[in-house]
């Protein structure tokens, strides 16, 4: 599931009809309509989701809308095709008309169009398309998602079956194209990314945390990423790539947007807009400053700087200690001429032994 996901709306529509009860007379229930649940309104922070992405594979039926439903987040949404070659996925891709007998149009008869989404059905072979259709492989596209797209300048409209999409959804583009001019990244880890240029040898560079990026957003092919491409134009060379590229002084990375790249780590994953990270920074310092307080206020000044940098010391009671090592039930006491003792033990750890309620001996192992 996605992993970037919108709140899901729940409209509650119910009404109450006032009922009667008369001896010998059957009981009038109230008439409750049934809760309807709404799509997640798109936002053009994201890319182009099937309802299994956004909601996995086994919904609860009562809390998720249905198919049709969900896909009318993206109706009137503007989208692109890029040019691809006549022989791109076409064994994997339908595109037609409305006619009589439907017969399929070429690649080249999209490419380089902007259209707007009129309708998305969630399985082609439920449509009338699907009878009329004169393909033999047609079988293989049964379940695929069919996009009914208007041609805004000409009116013109086309019908594409596919399972995964080939056409640039505008929003999420222009989003990111806006989002990448005027924002820096702050790494939230440590990691390695693909150096630029692209190399074979000495590729990798490491990003340390809390270093700060800029950069700009790019659609590539996958062959401008292909270390190895060969002499012909495979459908993987085709492929669109959301990619970042960073720069921070003299180093230059470049990082997958929407997903993982064989193993690579996500763009999302470890990077943060700064302006985000420097929100997390002040709420994380605000908390850290309102634990310290209330430590302070609970043990004095001394102890409550001790228990809040998880240092044991000897005297501390063993509330002090549970509030740095956290709860044992690895205890045993027994009372000898000094008094009352007892252990605590945290395995492979460390043990405390306390002598009359206070804390006489730290053993770490």
């Amino acid at each position: 599931m996605k992993k970037t996901i919108s709140a899901l709306f729940i409209l509650l529509c119910s009404s109450m009809v006032s009922s009667q009860i008369t001896m010998g007379n059957s009981l009038d229930r109230a008439n409750i309509e049934k809760e309807i649940v709404k799509a997640p309104p798109y936002e053009n922070h994201e890319n182009f989701l099937s309802y299994e992405e956004y909601y996995g594979y086994n919904p609860p039926k009562d809390k998720t809308p249905t198919k049709e439903e969900f896909y009318s987040r993206y109706n009137d949404s503007k989208i692109f095709f890029p040019k691809y070659s006549n022989s791109y996925r076409e064994k994997d891709i339908y595109i037609f008309k409305d006619e009589s007998t439907i017969n399929l149009l070429k690649r080249e008869f999209i490419n380089e169009r902007y259209f707007k989404i009129e309708r998305i059905d969630a399985e082609l072979g439920k449509t009338p398309f699907y009878a009329k259709i004169n393909d033999r492989n047609k079988e293989f596209l049964e379940t695929d998602l069919l996009f009914t797209l208007k041609d805004e300048e000409t009116g013109e409209i086309v019908y594409v079956v596919e399972s995964s999409i080939s056409f640039v959804l505008v929003p999420f583009y222009e989003n990111l194209t806006d989002l990448f001019s005027k924002t820096s990244f702050i790494a939230t880890q440590d990691f390695s990314a693909d150096k630029l240029p692209l190399s074979t040898k000495n590729g990798s560079l490491y990003i340390d945390k809390g270093t700060e990026w800029k950069g700009r957003f790019s659609l590539l092919r996958g062959r401008d990423i292909n270390f190895f491409p060969g002499d012909e134009i495979t459908n993987e060379d085709q492929d669109l790539k959301y990619m970042a590229i960073l720069g921070n002084g003299n180093d230059t990375i470049i990082m997958n947007i929407t997903k993982s790249n064989s193993g690579r780590w996500w763009f999302s994953e470890v990077f943060t807009p700064k302006h985000i990270a420097e929100k997390r920074s002040e709420k994380t310092e605000a908390e850290r400053k309102e634990k310290l307080n209330s430590l302070v206020k609970k043990y004095g000044q001394n102890y409550g700087n001790l228990v809040f940098n998880k240092k044991g010391t000897i005297g501390m009671t063993k509330e002090m200690c549970k509030d740095i090592y956290g709860i044992t039930l690895n205890k045993k006491s027994y009372t000898d001429a000094k008094g009352e003792i007892e252990i605590w033990e945290y395995t492979g750890m460390l043990k405390l032994y306390f002598t009359n309620g206070k804390l006489s001996e730290i053993i770490k192992y």
